[in-house]
């Protein structure tokens, strides 16, 4: 073998590349199998992991000799996750959809009404207030009506508010799927890997900080373009970032000295895998408190508050990602000698590993499972806090405070369920599944919104702050387990080929969710469609997700 298939190596003999898979059991055979991985299981060999906060201890001691590589590795989710969680999913939509609105109402934003009520107005001129749990309301002088529609040009047509901040994300989503496509390949020969990432840092953190440049609502397309750049750029950076996790796992002395065993392979994945994604929650509090100061001290400039807190997370970004790049080793790939047309490389590749998946039946269940329900919970970061603006009337204090409440329990969901792997030995199939469950009562909860008269289905603000807490509690985990399985079952040496399939996966289907929801609510007026849609995109790809055989699929691709 060649390049970096060598380190991934975990005492195994891959098998050669046009071998088959190992041999299909009945169809009966299978389906139980496949069920049976959900439950709990006993570790082979009597192996015991060691609890979390020991071997944390353990991670700390060693900092500066044999765990300096990985330390550095948890870093970057340090550094990043300030931008995923204060810029993308919050200051950078609320941002973009206020500068749509000043576009749009460029003659003079409606006055708000003073003295009013939903039941009755005493004014005789027309103004606009937020109703709860029914968004913005028009009062022409004598009925209250739905607030005029007011667009301006977004390509492919016009747009209002909240639809310019949806597309913008869908681009930039867009953006990412051909980049990664493109890069996928080639970041596993020679010293891509490690270019790469250093590229898509700096470009996307100065294209974050840029966005304090836009002083007039008139530079909307402007703004948009930077967050469609910056957003791609921190996608692409994510991708090669955990195409690191199984090179150094493979490295770790106890996977080495444990000759293969997927006990200790497991533990040692799913400790780094959930400790980086816990350093990037802590990150994300941090970050939260110092956001809601600024938005607290300067209620009459909102705008500026949210360029400032944009801005501070492109610094976070750059400034610990050095902390990153100067801790990881420069791996050398496979060699570029005889290599043709590299450029397409990955998209020959995207194209060859979906037209050949029958090889590896299990990573593409995977991955297509992954499809779809990744959309659901990104889309719920992403639109929710729209909807708990529009929808709700709930200010920036109060939707930063929601976004506290949401980072503090995705900290602990991720120990809890990392705990509750270690203590019953409860597969990572089984612990994406129980995520889902949790995401399918958020989504049921905002389907009841369109009964007639119904109390509940994103009605009051105390429903945004239960909401936080399921989707918190949930995403941490859902996205770490769902990497440890993409790391599983990726075949030793194309590791960033795999990942960027697992990461096109993901984003090949966000941008349909706050496309999709932002013409739901063109059409309709509701905003509760979209849990429809989110309980569709859970539901399918839950029964799909459950017939995947984890340990087949490894074996499948010499793990």
């Amino acid at each position: 073998m060649e390049g970096l298939e060598t380190s991934a190596e975990i005492g195994k003999t891959q098998p050669p590349p046009d071998s088959p898979p190992c041999v299909e059991e009945s169809s009966k055979e299978t389906a139980a199998h496949s069920i049976m991985e959900i439950f709990p299981h006993s570790h082979s060999d009597n192996y015991k992991p060691m609890p979390f906060f020991q071997r944390l201890k353990q991670e700390i001691g060693l900092w500066n000799t044999e765990s300096r590589e990985r330390m550095a590795w948890y870093t970057y989710d340090w550094a990043n996750s300030m931008f995923a969680s204060i810029a993308i999913t919050f200051f950078m939509p609320l941002l973009l959809a206020s500068m749509a609105k000043s576009a749009a109402f460029k003659q003079g934003l409606i006055p708000s009404c003073t003295n009013c009520t939903y039941e009755s107005c005493p004014l005789n001129t027309h103004c606009q207030m937020c109703v709860i749990g029914e968004g913005d309301k028009y009062w022409n002088g004598t009925i209250w009506t739905d607030l005029p529609v007011r667009t301006i040009p977004w390509w492919p047509g016009d747009v209002d508010a909240f639809q310019f901040a949806t597309r913008v994300v869908s681009y930039s989503v867009i953006l990412q799927v051909i980049i990664f496509i493109t890069i996928g390949a080639i970041a596993d020969y020679e010293r891509f890997r490690y270019i790469f990432f250093l590229g898509f840092i700096i470009l996307g953190s100065v294209t974050c900080m840029l966005l304090i440049s836009v002083t007039s609502s008139s530079l909307y397309a402007y703004a948009g373009a930077l967050v469609i750049i910056s957003n791609a750029c921190w996608g692409t950076a994510n991708v090669l970032y955990n195409s690191y996790l199984p090179l150094i796992v493979a490295d770790h002395k106890e996977v080495v000295a444990a000759n293969g065993n997927r006990d200790v392979w497991e533990d040692i994945e799913n400790f780094m895998s959930t400790l980086g994604f816990m350093s990037g929650y802590l990150s994300g509090i941090l970050s939260t408190i110092s956001a809601i100061v600024l938005v607290v001290v300067m209620p009459n400039n909102q705008d500026l508050a949210y360029k400032l807190n944009i801005f501070i997370a492109g610094a976070w970004w750059a400034l610990f990602a050095i902390v990153t790049l100067r801790g990881l080793k420069i791996r050398k790939g496979k060699p570029m000698a005889g290599e043709k047309y590299l450029l397409f490389r990955g998209w020959y590749s995207t194209f060859n590993s979906l037209m050949h998946a029958a090889r590896y039946p299990e990573t593409f269940k995977f991955l297509f499972a992954w499809f779809f329900y990744s959309d659901s919970y990104s889309t719920v970061a992403q639109i929710g806090v729209l909807l708990a603006q529009q929808q709700l009337c709930m200010p920036g204090s109060r939707l930063a405070f929601i976004l506290i409440i949401s980072i503090v329990f995705a900290l602990l969901g991720n120990w809890f369920f990392l705990w509750l792997q270690q203590r019953f030995a409860v597969g990572s199939k089984a612990i994406v599944t129980i995520n889902l469950c949790g995401y399918l009562v958020i989504c049921i909860v905002g389907m009841m919104g369109f009964i007639p008269g119904s109390k509940i289905g994103f009605k009051t603000q105390a429903e945004a702050y239960v909401f936080a807490l399921i989707h918190g509690f949930m995403v941490g985990s859902i996205q770490s387990f769902s990497r440890t399985i993409c790391s599983d079952l990726s075949v030793p040496g194309r590791e960033s080929e795999f990942f960027a399939l697992f990461e096109i996966s993901n984003k090949g289907s966000s941008w349909l969710g706050p496309l999709v929801i932002g013409e739901l609510y063109r059409a309709n007026g509701n905003m509760n469609y979209g849990f429809l849609y989110l309980f569709l995109m859970i539901i399918f790809p839950m029964i799909l997700f459950w017939s995947v055989r984890h340990e087949k699929g490894m074996r499948d691709v010499g793990r």
